[in-house]
């Protein structure tokens, strides 16, 4: 698993939301009951129960694209190399363009493509 970084800026975290008590359908959600052995304990996933003990579990930067602003930069993908502590050369984001159409209506649209670490 990636170490937690400390120097993280603030709108980089994630809130830690309590856990629900009932899904989205009304219907309680059922949880290991106090006094089980499983009350309170991480997942043990292959037998390795510090798997599910990471703090950073569940946790996923999101990458917003709206084609429709997208001029081929490639901002995104210095912000996401920023974001990975990646050397210069490395980015795990492209931009590349789709184009179509015959003359006069021909149309290219810029693409940001990403490697799917992130939602």
């Amino acid at each position: 698993m990636y170490p937690a970084r400390p120097d993280e800026p603030d709108y980089a975290l994630l809130n830690d939301p309590d856990s629900k008590s009932h899904n989205r359908y009304g219907l309680p959600i059922d949880k290991a009951a106090e006094g089980d052995s499983l009350h309170g304990q991480s997942l043990n996933i292959n037998g390795d129960g510090g798997v599910g003990a990471n703090p950073n579990r569940y946790k996923q930067h999101g990458f917003y694209f709206n084609a429709d602003n997208c001029i081929a930069c490639h901002a995104c993908e210095a912000a996401c190399s920023e974001k990975n502590d990646n050397p210069a050369h490395i980015a795990f984001r492209s931009v590349g363009f789709v184009e179509g159409g015959t003359y006069p209506a021909y149309q290219r649209l810029n693409i940001s493509m990403a490697c799917n670490h992130c939602d």
